[in-house]
């Protein structure tokens, strides 16, 4: 294998004076040449080989020095390296070979010559073998058989080449179809590790579903078989037309491009393109737009589609060599299946070449027979390259055609095949087709703090996910959904709100009123019953509100949930919401479903199911609920205590009563009767609402900034606030509620020590006595590549006693007792707080009265709040506010 390097030939030379600080300098002096090209668009493959070259020479030359070229040793380039593709920050990896004798007799050289390089400062990889060790490894191990196959010659007589090829292609190691098949193992295990999604928003542009170890995929399988590593050899073979060769160089040039700069802002070998590189990555790729964002989303779109792309060549080409290559066609079943279709070789076949042209509804029958047939693996490779050729086809005409209209449709219910052949619909370009809406959201990036995926593949996580349920293959982590989503009575329906659930992102205004839109004349056009379309509709338009209800409502307040159970209106509307909702959240980032999200979905779902059985004309008053919550209280306590309750019950208001439940006020009951205040207790086992947290009540004298400071006692313990209900006595007496756990491993304060701790320090805050750690709090890496000012909202609750202050900002340790310190500035009373962490964002919702108890009122006086917390949350949070 030769470098290649084009133009850049004449700038590189060989280094002359062989002292550590000369080389270095001439190393130093031929990157710079080499990043200038890049800058001036030379093109890719030229850079990097540009980049071997200059490698080569100077091991060449220090090979030389060690008195190692009088000897019979090889020295080669493998990896990357020996393909003549080398990165700014890649390792350069290399083999000594020669015979036992000769290397045991070469060492001192050997040794010499590693350590140069080691003060040189490169990245030097280096095996020492001899050629029965490459032999006896070859055959047993993957990565070793592969490095050999592309083993490049640096200074090494013919007669080794020969040999380590002849060890590298011996078909007792690998046989053609043996290394073939290790491969595409290897690239299966691959994609899993990456959720077989290559649409991550801070993706690897390496290793992921549709990077460049794709192309390397490709590459090494021609290698092992036609022995060579130049791709255009797979037209010579009648494996890629030139125009699919063009289409393929241009997405490898790209990738290599990206990853060239990556490695270059980065200062080291990175593959994963974080956030942090995003921008500068995009400048140098040559997207030089004056907002960064919109400089980022044009650079990272097109990124998206050259991996979509990669990955559609990779599925193409390696079913290609399967088929004419790794078998005998001539040995393979045939069995039609209909006047277009035959399945040979367990792959699905036009019957004829100009099938689709002559039939194009056959485009989406395709789908339909692999959702139908699950012994059926895939397309033939001519079926793949005829789809290509003929999406087009699918324009208006196509679209209102009463068959693809039924086979759309069909397809929807079979969901244990749906996400498959969905995926492989996204893969091939049909379903930007024939939905036009899905096209515009393919590679769009979410710009928050919660997301991993972009817009289109988070959609088919969320169908995905879907199908888990459906066929409850993780019915211990989501036992509700697991049990809803078999019994849905149109699964399709379900299919249909997740398609167009976010399909209006990035069009401006609300997405989901805009989506909504989108998926009724969507499932009229497909011809379903009016309360169908209305129904998926509604899913469209309402996907957010059973997470936001659960998550920022008091979901123990009879109220709230009556209000939310109107909204939702019957148990059918509730159980496709609850499964949609589910399946979203674990789809936008799996680290949002803790067990305290799943438990206040569930308390949700069945607390409205109960409301709707029972009709919303049969609701007890606020009045009633409250009495029958106190007779069951009194149940569980001691009979001693029961005539004391009714004075202790005195001093609260209704809000009390209505935001804990019967056990709950038993247990506080139980804690403070006949105490001295402060009392700090923690929730006894039996009535904890989620085995990942812990309650615990705080009672004492209410003072200004007591919320604060046990807020930053909770924080400085490294625990999450995930609910706070507070109350306050007509005798001036606070009752705090919160719910915490870990922050870092989501899990309940068990540990006897731990509990002490928690107990002594809130004891010490409750009374004023506790010091803030006010130490350096770490920012969140994401935080700083997003430009996020706090968001505050003040309005009113349902029952219009009481504010709703809500927060939305980035996540940072102590953003509770910032709130805390501003309420107390301006005289507020906090009622309760509802919590909720959304990956690096918050989105917190207070319920607050001025000091007379009273709603805020003074139109001002919320305004200067408004403006003071989101001063303050900024300064806390080093937020970027526009100007």
């Amino acid at each position: 294998m030769s470098l290649i390097v084009g133009p850049l030939a004449p700038q590189l030379t060989s280094p002359q004076d062989l002292s550590i600080a000369a080389l270095k300098a001439h190393l130093a002096d031929q990157k710079e040449r080499i990043s200038a090209a890049f800058s001036a668009g030379i093109r890719i493959d030229y850079i990097l080989g540009a980049r071997a070259l200059v490698v080569d020479r100077v091991l060449d030359a220090l090979w030389t020095e060690a008195g190692l070229d009088e000897t019979a040793l090889g020295l080669f380039a493998v990896g990357g390296y020996g393909r003549g593709e080398l990165h700014p920050e890649s390792d350069v990896d290399i083999l000594i070979l020669g015979d036992q004798s000769v290397v045991a007799s070469s060492a001192a050289q050997i040794t010499r010559f590693t350590t140069r390089l080691w003060d040189l400062h490169i990245q030097i990889g280096h095996a020492v073998r001899t050629f029965d060790e490459c032999q006896r490894l070859a055959k047993d191990d993957l990565t070793v058989a592969t490095s050999l196959i592309e083993c490049r010659p640096i200074v090494a007589k013919p007669g080794l080449l020969k040999r380590l090829e002849d060890i590298a292609f011996d078909d007792r190691n690998w046989t053609s179809a043996e290394f073939f098949g290790a491969k595409v193992s290897e690239q299966a295990a691959r994609y899993a590790k990456h959720d077989d999604s290559d649409n991550r928003l801070e993706p690897d542009v390496k290793h992921a579903p549709g990077g460049l170890r794709d192309l390397h995929t490709i590459i090494w399988v021609t290698r092992r078989h036609f022995r060579t590593t130049r791709l255009i050899t797979l037209v010579d073979e009648g494996l890629l037309t030139e125009a699919e060769f063009h289409l393929l160089d241009e997405a490898e040039d790209f990738l290599k491009r990206v990853r060239f700069c990556l490695h270059e802002v980065a200062g080291r070998a990175q593959n994963r393109l974080l956030f942090d590189y995003q921008g500068e990555v995009a400048w140098r790729m040559g997207y030089q737009d004056e907002d960064p964002k919109a400089r980022i989303e044009r650079c990272m779109k097109r990124f998206y589609r050259m991996t979509v792309r990669l990955g559609e060549f990779n599925d193409m080409l390696l079913q290609h060599f399967r088929e004419t290559v790794m078998s005998d066609p001539d040995a393979e079943t045939v069995s039609p299946l209909n006047a277009r279709w035959q399945v040979r070789g367990r792959r699905l076949e036009l019957v004829h070449a100009n099938g689709f042209n002559r039939t194009p509804s056959a485009l989406l029958e395709a789908f339909v027979i692999l959702a139908s047939h699950p012994t059926i693996e895939g397309l033939r490779a001519s079926t793949t390259r005829q789809m290509y050729t003929a999406r087009h086809l699918i324009d208006d005409d196509f679209r209102n055609d009463i068959r693809n209209i039924s086979l759309f449709m069909e397809l929807l219910r079979y969901p244990e095949k749906l996400p498959e052949q969905l995926r492989r619909m996204r893969l091939f370009g049909i379903l930007s087709r024939y939905i036009p809406e899905f096209g515009r959201i393919m590679g769009l990036m979410q710009h928050d703090l919660f997301h991993i995926y972009t817009v289109d593949a988070h959609t088919l996580q969320l169908i995905r996910n879907i199908t888990r349920f459906y066929r409850q293959a993780d019915a211990e982590r989501f036992p509700l959904a697991s049990d809803l989503t078999p019994r849905l009575p149109k699964i399709e329906l379900l299919y249909l709100a997740a398609l167009f659930h976010d399909i209006a992102k990035g069009r401006g205004g609300d997405h989901s009123e805009l989506g909504a839109d989108d998926a009724y004349v969507f499932c009229r056009h497909h011809r379903l019953p009016e309360y169908d379309a209305r129904l998926v509709s509604w899913l469209v338009n309402n996907h957010l509100l059973m997470s936001m209800t659960a998550q920022r409502k008091d979901l123990s307040d009879p109220e709230e949930l009556a209000h939310f159970a109107e909204i939702v209106g019957d148990e059918r509307r509730l159980n496709y919401l609850y499964c949609l909702t589910v399946a979203d959240i674990t789809a936008t980032n799996p680290e949002l479903w803790t067990s305290w999200r799943a438990s206040l979905l569930r308390q949700l779902y069945f607390s409205t199911l109960d409301i709707l059985k029972r009709g919303l004309d049969q609701l007890p008053g606020r009045a009633a609920y409250i009495e029958e919550t106190k007779i069951d209280a009194l149940a569980l306590i001691r009979p001693s205590q029961r005539t004391d309750a009714a004075s202790f019950w005195a001093q609260w208001s209704t809000e009390y009563f209505v935001s804990h439940s019967s056990d709950e006020l038993a247990w506080h009951l139980e804690a403070l009767l006949g105490q001295t205040l402060p009392v700090i207790a923690l929730a006894p086992a039996q009535i904890e609402v989620d085995q990942s947290s812990t309650q615990v009540l705080i009672s004492t004298p209410n003072r200004a900034h007591l919320f604060a400071d046990l807020a930053a006692c909770l924080s400085d313990l490294g625990l999450s606030i995930l609910d706070a209900r507070l109350h306050t006595s007509l005798t001036g007496n606070s009752l705090d509620v919160f719910i915490v756990q870990h922050a870092l491993t989501g899990v309940a304060i068990t540990a006897p020590d731990e509990q002490a701790m928690l107990l002594q320090s809130l004891a010490a805050a409750a009374i004023g006595q506790y010091k803030d750690s006010g130490g350096e709090r770490r920012m969140p890496r994401t935080l700083k590549y997003f430009n996020m000012p706090a968001s505050v909202t003040i309005t009113q609750d349902l029952s219009g006693q009481k504010s709703l202050v809500e927060v939305i900002a980035p996540d940072r340790s102590g953003l509770l007792t910032v709130i805390g310190r501003v309420f107390a500035e301006f005289g507020l009373d906090l009622y309760s707080a509802k919590i909720a962490t959304l990956g690096e964002r918050v989105e917190d919702v207070f319920y607050v009265t001025d000091e007379r108890g009273e709603r805020l009122y003074d139109a001002d006086f919320t305004r200067r709040l408004k403006a003071r917390l989101e001063a303050e949350l900024n300064a806390h949070t080093g937020a970027l506010v526009a100007c």
